[in-house]
């Protein structure tokens, strides 16, 4: 469901922050929480792409889910593992 303007305006620069906290769990929390912003979330661009690095497996893949959310002409969606 698409989120109105105003709360991404007031959440989303939350979010980015949160993605650079110390606990694993809030910054993929904050990472899965910006990719459902969209377009919207076009701030967090930088964040993410820094998020990309983190040694948490779970939190580099969030951060490829939401680039490929927010601008999917320039981040495509990450390939599937095969074979799990």
């Amino acid at each position: 469901m698409p989120q109105r303007k105003e709360d991404a305006a007031r959440i989303v620069p939350a979010l980015i922050e949160a993605v650079k906290n110390k606990a694993v769990d809030v910054r993929l929390s904050a990472a899965i929480g910006l990719g459902t912003f969209g377009e919207q979330a076009k701030d967090a661009i930088p964040a993410l792409q820094a998020a990309q690095s983190d040694r948490d497996a779970r939190v580099r893949e969030a951060a490829g889910v939401a680039l490929s959310r927010i601008d999917p002409a320039r981040f495509p969606a990450p390939a599937k593992p095969r074979g799990k």
